[in-house]
């Protein structure tokens, strides 16, 4: 059972998927609720979030699999030390874009065995909510089509085709292991999608 006032709600989903706009609408919602809610992202911006961005980037060369595991598993530990659990301790909620869940699919696709990326997350808090924005690897690569950015190092249409596959698969196991997992048709509008989130959230805010 949570012990802090606030409650973490993490959205996840392939690159393209919608998590970093449909995080902006949550926060908005709450905003306009007045409930109060700070919103954040992993990779973080702190230094070992920083470095991995760098790495995804193509700025600095990346690590092997199982090393960029762990940078993404202290991120997540230094992320929650300094900024999450501090905000949840104050009553505040706090949207997060990526948790876990993106690890246990990125990485594993990477190659990583999901025994050593369950291992380097055990001390994780567990999110009171995680939503899945499940689309498929087609609908994420025409969105990302219309991004003026470069690639980034996950970002190679064999490799999201596996992950597309494997965020349901996990999503799926986590929610038997008694995890709160909403899994939304990301495939939907933009509109559509918020809605099935708002829908999602209520329980948990009633």
């Amino acid at each position: 059972m949570n012990r802090y006032l606030g409650r973490l709600i993490v959205l996840e989903g392939l690159d393209g998927a919608g998590t970093t706009s449909q995080a902006e609408h949550l926060l908005a919602f709450f905003q306009k609720s007045q409930m109060p809610c700070h919103k954040t992202a992993q990779p973080s911006k702190r230094a070992i979030g920083q470095l991995i961005r760098q790495c995804l980037q193509g700025h600095v060369d990346a690590p092997a699999p199982l090393a960029m595991n762990f940078l993404f598993a202290a991120d997540r530990e230094d992320h929650l030390s300094s900024e999450i659990l501090p905000k949840l301790e104050q009553g505040i909620h706090v949207i997060c874009d990526r948790y876990v869940l993106s690890s246990l699919v990125y990485q594993q696709v990477a190659g990583v065995s999901r025994k050593d990326i369950i291992s380097a997350n055990q001390h994780a808090y567990r999110p009171d909510l995680t939503i899945l924005l499940d689309v498929s690897a087609h609908t994420a690569a025409e969105r990302r089509s219309h991004r003026l950015l470069a690639p980034e190092l996950y970002e190679k249409d064999v490799f999201l085709e596996q992950a597309a596959k494997l965020y349901r698969k996990e999503a799926e196991a986590l929610q038997a292991e008694g995890q709160s997992i909403a899994i939304i048709d990301g495939n939907q509008t933009m509109e559509e999608v918020t809605e099935s989130i708002k829908q999602a959230i209520g329980p948990y805010f009633s």
